[in-house]
């Protein structure tokens, strides 16, 4: 694993994992199931993008499925990383999907659909 290094080449695209933000004791829980928000760093549009619940929604994903989601922007790097691809014309694919998923109504399961199944998607559509 390595740490993103926003705009290092300008064409690399990496799937990391950060611990979870605003649930009370996620960060000791989450490492120690070794789980985490996953999203997919983009280094020319120096940002990661990743499916998260909408606003307000965070703990409830805990007991209710299918809510409102939304394609949360990463602004900093964060937790860990492993490159997806370092080809440009992958990474300018990639970045389109995102582009367009932006534009989407999102869903969020904690269990059907989540973080690690959307970055999963989006890198899947990508590489082909």
């Amino acid at each position: 694993m390595v740490s993103p290094e926003p705009g290092a080449d300008g064409q690399a695209v990496r799937r990391c994992v950060r611990p979870l933000l605003g649930i009370p004791l996620s960060g000791a829980i989450m490492q120690y199931l070794n789980l985490g928000h996953e999203y997919l760093w983009i280094d020319s549009a120096k940002k990661g993008y990743g499916l998260a619940p909408a606003g307000g929604y965070g703990i409830l994903t805990l007991t209710q499925l299918f809510v409102p989601g939304k394609i949360e922007i990463e602004a900093a790097q964060a937790g860990t990383c492993s490159e997806v691809t370092d080809n440009p014309c992958r990474e300018k694919k990639i970045l389109d999907i995102v582009e367009r998923e932006q534009n989407k109504k999102q869903i969020y399961d904690l269990i059907n659909y989540n973080c690690y199944n959307w970055a999963q998607d989006i890198e899947a559509e990508g590489l082909k």
